[in-house]
């Protein structure tokens, strides 16, 4: 019985568990909250690991990866040589067959932003970057670095540069930091 409660893993867990390089406790929790299944983040993963440099800049699925707030280009370029080794995906097939891999769930979350997306541009007056996104995370809501149509909000505070002009071209909400505020309450 106690073996068998152990084959059950939360996916960030898991990730974690799997020792990639740059790929601490918090990582791997960014990781699972934007992939949400273990299946969906191993088809990406694979997937994009096995693109060519000039495929990579073209490609949406590798574009939401390293737009991912803390995923820099030196860690995805890891997280990638992983998937693309044989021996690798080669254990994970082998752990999938033992393994229950709890999917990631926001339904812990009761607020009504959980599960979307934010990205904070120009300088914030009433907080700090890292206390906005803190707030964001405790929402339940994905923390993304960079614009893209899958986004949800943009926040924005003084001198906000090209982020705020690709949102609006891009048809994204944009929120001044006071309405942000106003709706995280």
């Amino acid at each position: 019985m106690a073996i068998n409660n152990r084959r059950k893993i939360e996916l960030y867990r898991f990730i974690y568990a799997l020792g990639i390089r740059y790929t601490g406790e918090a990582t791997a929790k960014l990781l699972a909250n934007n992939y949400i299944s273990y299946k969906n983040f191993k088809e990406k993963m694979v997937l994009i690991a096995n693109l060519n440099d000039n495929e990579l800049e073209q490609n949406s699925i590798y574009q939401d990866f390293v737009s991912i707030d803390g995923i820099g280009a030196k860690m995805a370029k890891v997280i990638l040589q992983y998937f693309a080794e044989e021996k690798n995906l080669e254990i994970l097939n082998n752990l999938e067959k033992e393994l229950d891999i709890i999917d990631a769930s926001l339904s812990h979350f009761t607020h009504e932003l959980a599960g979307k997306s934010v990205v904070f541009t120009g300088t914030l007056v009433g907080m700090t970057r890292p206390e906005a996104k803190d707030k964001a995370e405790k929402c339940g809501m994905k923390v993304l670095g960079s614009i893209s149509s899958k986004l949800d909000f943009l926040v924005v505070g003084n001198d906000p540069g090209s982020k705020l002009k690709k949102a609006n071209e891009l048809g994204i909400k944009v929120l001044s930091e006071e309405d942000w505020i106003q709706m995280i309450k």
